[in-house]
């Protein structure tokens, strides 16, 4: 199957995992603690329940699929090969606690990839579970919100001061080591306006249709798989995503790999381009994820 093919059955199986999960937003059936995934992650009922029906529908299709879940695992949809076609990359809830309680930002999110690598995503799917709004992409073809007819862009503001920036600040130590570190970058951007989003794919899609102008992520403890189909629609939708030194951003779809990010528009990055050793500088001391502070949405 082709990548218009593939988008299809993402979208159809995103669907499916709405369907099963949003009469239990913000309630407290949503917030029951299941298990501890391989990740070693608390797996809410939520979780559970949207990638349940996800995989249900993904199983009905014929391709020997490798899948790359939050909860499940990697695993076949048929038999192990080392000759692999078709990756499916799925975070059934990107932002599972704010979905546990209610707090409108959180999505589904599915990509399919031909290789191994980030830049192998040719497809990908987020569906926004408080009102249903479907993002898309296909590699080469743009963006998209609820079909065809409402292409989206990033927005073309040019000044990082004043400008809307998104962050993750669900800091993996001491606030106050974190703003210290950063003080520096920080105090280059003022004025600026600071939001936290409480998932980074649903993040990507407000960047990617212009309502934040940038989002960052500095924690290095964001799955691959978490963005794998936000990015595709990001780039899609005319941004860059780079690392925190700069480079372009392409890590492997693993299970187990961990990232920080920036996701920016290109007019802006010209104004952000000047700060990136600055943040660089910054960034390399950025603690182990592994430190007791260490907080999962």
């Amino acid at each position: 199957m082709d990548a218009n093919c593939w988008l299809e059955v993402i979208v159809a199986a995103s669907k499916k995992g709405y369907a099963s999960v949003k009469d239990i937003i913000g309630t407290p059936k949503a917030r029951e603690r299941i298990q501890k995934n391989l990740l070693g992650d608390t797996t809410l009922v939520i979780d559970k329940t949207a990638e349940d029906a996800i995989l249900h529908e993904i199983r009905k299709v014929p391709e020997n699929t490798k899948i790359i879940t939050e909860e499940a695992g990697e695993f076949f949809t048929q038999h192990e090969t080392d000759e692999i076609r078709d990756y499916l990359i799925i975070d059934p809830i990107d932002g599972s606690h704010n979905a546990s309680f209610g707090f409108p930002m959180s999505c589904i999110s599915i990509a399919h990839a031909t290789g191994p690598n980030l830049s192998d995503v040719d497809a990908g799917v987020i569906l926004n579970i408080y009102n249903g709004d479907i993002y898309t992409a296909v590699k080469g073809n743009g963006a998209y919100k609820n079909g065809k007819d409402n292409p989206i862009h990033v927005n073309e503001r040019k000044k990082l001061p004043k400008c809307l920036f998104g962050m993750n600040m669900s800091v993996n130590e001491p606030l106050l080591d974190y703003v210290q570190r950063y003080a520096e970058f920080f105090d280059k951007c003022k004025p600026m306006r600071l939001r936290e989003i409480g998932s980074d794919a649903f993040a990507l899609t407000l960047v990617a249709e212009g309502n934040l102008d940038l989002f960052m992520n500095l924690q290095n403890k964001t799955r691959t798989l978490d963005i794998a189909a936000a990015a595709i629609i990001f780039k899609e939708a005319g941004g860059i995503l780079i690392d925190p030194n700069g480079k372009d951003l392409n890590p492997p779809l693993t299970l187990m790999t961990r990232i920080s990010f920036i996701g920016i528009s290109p007019t802006l990055k010209i104004q952000f381009d000047p700060l990136i050793p600055i943040l660089a500088e910054c960034y390399k001391h950025q603690p182990s994820n592994e430190l007791k502070f260490h907080f999962s949405y």
